[in-house]
């Protein structure tokens, strides 16, 4: 398992994973980006952001190939909206 059931993500660990989630998927599904990035530089990136080293290579490899795989769509967001968990 990437975490311990001990383990807590702290809040700067957490907004690191949400802004590079959110960065790698408008990356690697914009039609228009030309250069997208790749496993090691999403791995690197996020490692290097991450300052308490919270996320190994295992999780990172895996979050990238799940987003590679399956893209946010804006039904995702409307579905959120709707149930009330996104605001406005």
């Amino acid at each position: 398992a990437v975490f311990s059931e001990h383990s807590r993500m702290d809040t700067e660990s957490a907004y690191i994973l949400s802004y590079a989630t959110m960065m790698l998927n408008t990356d690697i599904h914009n039609v228009n980006n030309k250069n997208k990035m790749d496993k090691p530089q999403f791995i690197a990136n996020t490692k290097r952001a991450d300052k308490h080293n919270f996320f190994d290579d295992q999780f990172l490899t895996t979050l990238f190939d799940e987003i590679y795989q399956y893209p946010f769509t804006l039904d995702e967001v409307e579905e959120a909206r709707a149930l009330g968990l996104y605001g406005e």
